[in-house]
C-alpha cells in the first residue's frame, strides 16, 4: 500500500462579518494563501482579533455565516441543527467513530485474550502458544478483513454521503 500524502491548501480572498449595530462590516481575513505539505507543521500566531480562530474554523469547515443564513431564513433550532450544524460536524463524528472502533476492537481482543475461553482473542492466544503460525496468520487476516469491511462497507459510504454538500 502506498503511503498517504496529504497537503492542505488554503486560499481565502476575503472573509467578513457583519459589524455591530451602526458599524460597517469587519474584515477578519484578506488575501491569505498557504500550502502545508505532507509531514509539515504549521503554527498560527498573532494578536487577539487578527483572525486566527476564523481561519481554523474555515479549515475545519465550521462557518458562522451558515448559521446566520439559517437564522435569516427563519430556520427553527431543530432544522438548523439538522441542516447547518450536523453537516459541518459530520467529519468530526466520523473521525471519532473510527477512533472508537479501533479502540473497541483492541479491547475486545485483549478481553478475549486474557479472560475468555472462546473468541478470536482466545484462538490467537492458543495458536501463539502452540506455534501454529499458519492459523495465527489466518485469524489475524480474518480480523483485518472484518475491520476493512466495516471501513469500506459502512464508514466510507457514510462519509461520502454526509460530506457530499462540500463538493
Amino acid at each position: 500500500m502506498a503511503p498517504v500524502t496529504v497537503a492542505i491548501t488554503v486560499a481565502i480572498d476575503e472573509k467578513r462579518y457583519s459589524g455591530r449595530a451602526g458599524a460597517g462590516p469587519v474584515t477578519a481575513l484578506r488575501g491569505l494563501r498557504a500550502c502545508i505539505g505532507p509531514s509539515e507543521f504549521c503554527v498560527v500566531t498573532g494578536p487577539s482579533g487578527c483572525g486566527k480562530t476564523t481561519l481554523l474554523n474555515i479549515i475545519a469547515g465550521l462557518d458562522r455565516d451558515l448559521a446566520d443564513m439559517a437564522t435569516s431564513f427563519r430556520f427553527g433550532p431543530w432544522r438548523s441543527l439538522r441542516h447547518v450544524v450536523l453537516p459541518q460536524l459530520a467529519p468530526f463524528f466520523l473521525v471519532a467513530s473510527r477512533t472508537g472502533l479501533a479502540l473497541i476492537w483492541k479491547i475486545v481482543l485483549v478481553v478475549e485474550l486474557l479472560g475468555r475461553s472462546d473468541g478470536i482473542g482466545y484462538a490467537i492466544q492458543i495458536f501463539f502458544q502452540l506455534f501454529d503460525v499458519r492459523r495465527l496468520i489466518a485469524y489475524a487476516l480474518a480480523f483485518v478483513a472484518v475491520v476493512l469491511a466495516v471501513e469500506w462497507g459502512i464508514l466510507q459510504p457514510l462519509e461520502r454521503r454526509l460530506t457530499r454538500w462540500r463538493r
